[in-house]
């Protein structure tokens, strides 16, 4: 390690630097949660009449910070109860969706924007 350079566990989070302060030796979002700073999030409709999710992923390979992961739907949060609305969907709990890290996503809304069937919806951050 150069002499002089902290570690990056030893330097401080955005939030604690003053203003107007230079971020000399930037690190990467993963070692810096800073998805607390957005003010809206996606949520995928993963069931819906026309719009629901293709499971494409196309939101996972647009997204800048890398914060959408593919996971199963039972591990999302999403209700459950509308799978048994759209049987025809094809989606299931074991279905492998699309779904944000929440300690990482700037609410940018670039899967919003490229997501085919617009599927995804930018919500607003309740302060």
């Amino acid at each position: 390690m150069t002499a002089g350079v902290k570690r990056q566990s030893e330097q401080p989070r955005w939030h604690e630097l003053a203003l107007g302060t230079a971020v000399i030796h930037s690190g990467s979002a993963r070692a810096l949660k800073t998805g607390d700073w957005r003010s809206s999030h996606p949520e995928w409709r993963y069931v819906a009449e026309k719009t629901g999710c293709i499971q494409c992923a196309l939101c996972s390979i647009y997204c800048p910070e890398g914060c959408i992961v593919i996971r199963r739907l039972s591990e999302t949060g999403y209700d459950q109860a509308t799978l048994a609305l759209r049987p025809a969907s094809g989606i299931t709990a074991e279905s492998l969706v699309p779904d944000a890290d929440l300690n990482y996503c700037k609410g940018c809304g670039i899967c919003a924007r490229e997501c085919p069937t617009r599927c995804i919806e930018m919500v607003p951050e309740e302060i």
